[in-house]
C-alpha cells in the first residue's frame, strides 16, 4: 500500500515539479538567511581566545607580584567555567551547521532528482531512500479526523499528503506489520523481516487511530 502511495505521489509531484523547485528554492534561502552559523563559531571563537589571553595576564601579574595567588587561582577557575561553556557552545554550533548542510544537500538531491525525473510505472526503492525522510499515517483532512490519510515527508522539509482509501493492502505483508500504540500515536514495528519488505524504512508513524 505504501509503495502504491508513493508511486501515485511521486508522479503527482513530477507533474507539478516546477512550482515544488521554486518553494524548494525559497524554503532554502530562507534556512540559509535565518543564521549565520559560521559568524557565531568565529564570535564563539574570539571570546575563547580572549579568556586565554587574559589567563596569560594574570599569570604575568601573579609573577610581577601585582595579584595574590588566592586571587589567581580564583580568577583561573572562573575563567575555565567560561571556556568549558564556550566550548559545549562551539560543539552544538559545529553540528547544527552540519545538520544545516545535511539539508542542504538533501535540498539539492531533491530539486535533482524531481527535475530530471519521469513518472514512474512502479515503485523505486532507490528514489523512495534518497527522498523520503517519514512517512505520517493518518492526519486530518478539514478540521477532521482522516485515517486514510498518507504524508510523505521528504528529506529537506517538503512534504505531500495523498488518501490511501484507493490503495489495495497486501493481506500478507499486513501480517507482518504489528503497530505498537504509545501516547503520541502509533509506531509501527516489523517483527518478520524477511516478509515486511513495504518500503527500505525508515519511519512510519500512525498519526489518528484508524479505528
Amino acid at each position: 500500500m505504501l509503495e502504491k502511495a508513493f508511486v501515485a505521489c511521486f508522479n503527482k509531484l513530477v507533474k507539478e515539479k516546477n512550482e515544488i523547485i521554486i518553494d524548494l528554492i525559497e524554503s532554502s534561502k530562507g534556512a540559509i538567511f535565518h543564521t549565520d552559523i559560521n559568524a557565531e563559531l568565529a564570535e564563539n571563537r574570539k571570546k575563547q581566545k580572549d579568556i586565554t589571553d587574559r589567563n596569560l595576564r594574570m599569570i604575568d601579574l601573579l609573577m610581577e607580584e601585582k595579584i595574590n595567588n588566592d586571587e589567581y587561582e580564583a580568577k583561573r577557575q572562573e575563567n575555565i567555567l567560561k571556556l568549558e561553556r564556550l566550548k559545549e557552545e562551539e560543539e552544538n554550533l559545529k553540528n547544527a551547521y552540519k545538520r544545516q548542510a545535511d539539508s542542504f544537500r538533501s535540498i539539492d538531491d531533491f530539486k535533482k532528482v524531481l527535475s530530471g525525473s519521469e513518472c514512474l510505472e512502479s515503485f523505486s526503492p532507490e528514489i523512495f531512500d534518497l527522498l523520503v525522510e517519514t512517512i505520517l499515517v493518518g492526519g486530518y483532512t478539514n478540521g477532521e479526523p482522516d485515517p486514510y490519510l498518507i504524508t510523505f515527508v521528504f528529506k529537506g522539509g517538503s512534504q505531500r499528503s495523498i488518501d490511501r482509501s484507493g490503495f489495495k493492502e497486501d493481506r500478507r505483508r499486513k501480517k507482518a506489520l504489528h503497530p505498537v500504540w504509545n501516547s503520541e500515536g502509533v509506531e509501527l514495528h516489523i517483527d518478520n523481516k524477511e516478509e515486511a519488505s513495504v518500503v527500505p524504512v525508515l519511519s512510519v508513524i500512525f498519526v489518528v487511530d484508524p479505528g
